[in-house]
């Protein structure tokens, strides 16, 4: 039995309002913060499950149904879903602490990378991508927060196509028929956004509108894009330039825990863990090779926690890779070289595969205009307020392309166009470049011409990558952070292809900025040596990361697979796998999304098992 306890909280082709600052500033955000809690109901601990960390620490033997590891998506979706059976009891342990309420203001989720919100994770130095990051090394964002990376970052909301579940749709005794994934999708999603017809839900729990209100920039990009062939489409549809959904509600980030975790605090079968880091999965071998739980870090102190029915990994493509590998169950080679005692020799940790941008820089003009600053009075009075004005906007990162740079008329696209708008010294730009770790000369370079001019950055995002990357252990330290190989860009085709996406720019008479990049200063500015290095130089990880225990049938993917059709690690009895790490090829949508609906047949799949209905 379990009790509950509520724990104290150059041409390269043929706003009104003061701004705040100083004291000024100070004071405004101790203001801000008391209207958040008194007013605005943003970032409330109350709008989340209490923390059961300090009582699972008290606990003599500790025993649940279920453990799910991760709170991120599929983990609070899971949570919700299982314990719906009012005889199961349900842990979520979740290395990350309750998101701030910083992450709630849309306009400031550049600022949650690389917080403590975020795993922060670094790659080895790459040879072909992220030339122009410092010590050549790409940065990846992924959330360590309840919520996961749906409480730090744009929050997109987009579904993958059919033909990206192609293959697992052969595996139709599993859940994975198109209409079983198109209704997993459907499930929880809440529609509000205005839009003439739709094909997303409107009666579950996650809250969907448009992110953004319309601009000036936001009209000029979709001009641009009809001038090269693209119309502007609506969500869901598979080409095209649209505004793509968010997850919104009422002006604010609505990430999925508070989603899915807020309306069932009162269940008393449901405990959450916070700051709660598991280390080791416990399995009974050689008895009978069935996983018996988990060790868990809390508060300074390491203690083991059973599960009677499953065990359920949803941790993230890094993250589930690095535990299994520390548990035994991985390459028998790579263990032995570590001295972790093997348990299944199993290919985690390869098939690392992410989608990769290059940024473009291209100017607009030098006008006089200057930036108008977000931070303002005025803007946060109407968002706190109103939830309206500045702090509910993305820049215009809502605007997406989805095309295909080789058959115009496919409706599948290859590439997707991400976008971002500066103005003349805009105090944004920055943070922006922060966030992808440029070097300094680069950066220097780019914050200089922003004096003189404005511009767009164009972001084309490789879909589908042929490179392969990796993740192993650096030793069998759980806290000390793995080895990962991104490998991005390795295959000549990745880069040809986002090489290409330069060409229409170029041949539209598209000024690109020239920045002093230092591998790029042996090539004549804009010829195609020099734009193929730039394409190296600035190219980096979306942190769409899936693939490292991929999924597969005992027919086609016996060599290479981790898990079966139901997420069940092979080899072992009772350990599932519900992240991105499953996934066995780049999806087109974006990762959460599709993690998403995984979760809900993952549920639908327990339950059957475990209730025999």
């Amino acid at each position: 039995m379990h009790t509950k306890m509520v724990s104290t909280p150059s041409n390269c082709s043929s706003l009104q309002g003061e701004a705040l600052a100083g004291p000024l500033a100070t004071a405004f955000f101790l203001l801000i913060t008391k209207l958040y809690f008194e007013k605005a109901s943003i970032g409330k601990a109350e709008d989340y499950p209490p923390d059961f960390g300090p009582d699972l620490l008290t606990a003599h033997n500790p025993l649940f149904d279920i453990i799910i590891v991760g709170g991120g998506p599929a983990g609070v979706i899971l949570a919700n879903r299982l314990s719906e059976v009012s005889h199961w009891t349900v842990l979520l342990l979740e290395a990350g602490d309750l998101p701030s309420s910083t992450s709630d203001v849309p306009a400031f989720y550049m600022s949650l990378k690389g917080s403590n919100a975020d795993w922060s994770y670094y790659t080895v130095q790459e040879k072909s991508a992220c030339q122009g990051m410092i010590n050549k090394r790409c940065k990846l964002s992924t959330g360590k927060v309840l919520g996961g990376s749906s409480s730090i970052n744009n929050m997109h909301y987009m579904p993958s196509l059919s033909t990206d579940y192609l293959e697992w749709s052969n595996q139709e005794n599993h859940g994975w028929k198109i209409e079983n994934i198109e209704r997993n999708y459907r499930k929880h999603e809440n529609n509000s956004a205005p839009m003439n017809e739709t094909i997303f839900g409107n009666f579950g729990e996650l809250s969907l509108n448009f992110i953004n209100q319309d601009n000036e920039m936001k009209n000029l990009i979709y001009q641009a894009a009809e001038l090269m062939g693209y119309s502007k489409t609506n969500p869901g549809d598979t080409t095209g330039y649209q505004d793509v959904l968010g997850i919104i509600d009422n002006g604010a980030r609505y990430n999925y825990a508070k989603a899915f975790l807020g309306p069932i605090q009162a269940r008393d079968n449901l405990f959450i863990a916070r700051q709660a880091f598991v280390t080791k999965i416990l399995t009974q071998i050689p008895k009978d090779r069935r996983i018996q739980g988990v060790n868990v870090y809390i508060d300074g102190k390491q203690i083991a926690v059973k599960a009677k029915k499953e065990v359920i990994l949803t941790a993230g493509a890094v993250n589930t890779a690095q535990l299994l590998l520390l548990s035994g169950f991985g390459p028998k080679d790579h263990l032995k070289q570590h001295d972790i005692p093997v348990i299944v020799d199993l290919p985690v940790g390869q098939n690392l595969q992410d989608k990769v941008s290059a940024l473009l820089f291209v100017g607009i003009d030098n006008g006089t205009a200057e930036s108008n600053p977000v931070l303002t009075a005025d803007n946060a009075y109407s968002f706190i307020m109103h939830r309206t004005g500045e702090f509910t906007a993305t820049n215009v990162n809502d605007v997406v392309g989805l095309i295909n740079t080789e058959d115009k008329d496919s409706n599948i696209p290859n590439i997707l166009i991400y976008h971002y708008y500066f103005e003349r010294n805009d105090p944004n730009l920055e943070l922006f470049l922060n966030v992808f770790s440029f070097d300094k000369v680069i950066k220097r370079s780019i914050l200089q011409q922003n004096k003189a001019e404005r511009f767009i950055v164009f972001a084309p995002t490789l879909i589908k990558p042929k490179s392969r990357g990796q993740v192993v252990l650096e030793n069998d330290n759980p806290f000390v952070k793995p080895f990962i190989r991104g490998n991005y860009l390795s295959e000549r085709e990745d880069h040809q292809t986002l090489l290409s996406e330069t060409e229409p720019f170029k041949q539209r008479g598209a000024h690109f900025l020239e920045i002093d990049m230092p591998s790029c200063r042996n090539y004549k500015y804009c010829n195609e040596p020099y734009l193929a290095c730039a394409v190296r130089a600035m190219s980096y990880p979306l942190s769409e990361m899936v693939g490292t225990a991929q999924m597969g049938d005992l027919v086609t993917k016996c060599d290479a697979r981790v898990t079966d059709e139901f997420m069940l690690l092979d080899g072992i009895r009772h350990l599932r796998i519900v992240d991105g790490s499953v996934i066995p090829e780049q999806i087109t949508g974006n990762v959460e999304t599709t993690v998403a609906m995984m979760a809900e047949n993952a549920a639908d799949q327990i339950k059957k098992f475990w209730l025999n209905v």
